[in-house]
C-alpha cells in the first residue's frame, strides 16, 4: 500500500519572513484549519458564480478559495482565478513555494494554474477513504471542478489539467494582521 506524503514547513534555518516584524507564513496548524473548511465545501455543486458561490448550495473555484480562506481567518479580496496570479504578485500576501522537497507545499497552500484555476493543497490520511482517486492515485488538494463537472471534492492536482503547468502559494500575514501584531 502505497503512502500518503505528509506535509512539512519549510526549514528550520530558513527564517526569513517567519516573524511578524516584517511579517510572516502561515504555520501549519493554520494552514490545517484552512484544509478542514476547505473539506467543509465537500459535495458543494459547481456553479461559475464567483463572488456569490456559497458552501453547500454552489461555487466555483475562485468563490470557494476566496471564501474558505475567508472563513478559516485569513482574507484577501476576491479574485478571479485569471487575476489570482497579478493579485498575489502586487499584494505581496500570499508568497510562491517550490513546492520541492527543499521547500515543500504545506496544507491549506493555495494551488494556482494561471491558464485559469485555483484549488487549496491538503495531504489525506490514508485511512480517509477520499486519499485515493479512483485510478488509487494520492489526492493533495480540495477543488471545485467546471460547468457539468463533479461536485467540489478531493482530487489530484497532478493531471487535473493535463499538460498545464501549477503553482503553489502560501497565505503570509502581515504586520497588523490578526495573528501577526
Amino acid at each position: 500500500m502505497t503512502e500518503i506524503a505528509t506535509s512539512k514547513t519549510s526549514a528550520l534555518s530558513l527564517t526569513q519572513g517567519t516573524t511578524c516584524k516584517i511579517g510572516r507564513f502561515l504555520n501549519m496548524e493554520e494552514g490545517l484549519r484552512i484544509v478542514q473548511v476547505a473539506s467543509s465545501w465537500e459535495s458543494t455543486p459547481y456553479a461559475l458564480v464567483g463572488i456569490n458561490s456559497s458552501k453547500g448550495q454552489r461555487g466555483d473555484c475562485s468563490g470557494s478559495s476566496h471564501h474558505i480562506y475567508t472563513e478559516a481567518g485569513f482574507p484577501y479580496p476576491y479574485q478571479t482565478s485569471k487575476t489570482i496570479t497579478e493579485y498575489i504578485d502586487k499584494s505581496h500576501r500570499f508568497r510562491a513555494i517550490a513546492g520541492t522537497p527543499a521547500d515543500p507545499a504545506q496544507d491549506g497552500d493555495l494551488i494556482v494554474w494561471p491558464g485559469g484555476h485555483i484549488a487549496i493543497y491538503a495531504t489525506f490520511p490514508s485511512s480517509d477513504a477520499r486519499a485515493t482517486n479512483r485510478f488509487g492515485k494520492l489526492n493533495n488538494m480540495w477543488s471545485a471542478h467546471y460547468p457539468g463537472g463533479p461536485a467540489y471534492s478531493a482530487e489530484r492536482a497532478e493531471g487535473f489539467r493535463k499538460n498545464e503547468k501549477f503553482f503553489f502559494y502560501r497565505y503570509y500575514l502581515l504586520p497588523g494582521d490578526p495573528g501577526c501584531p
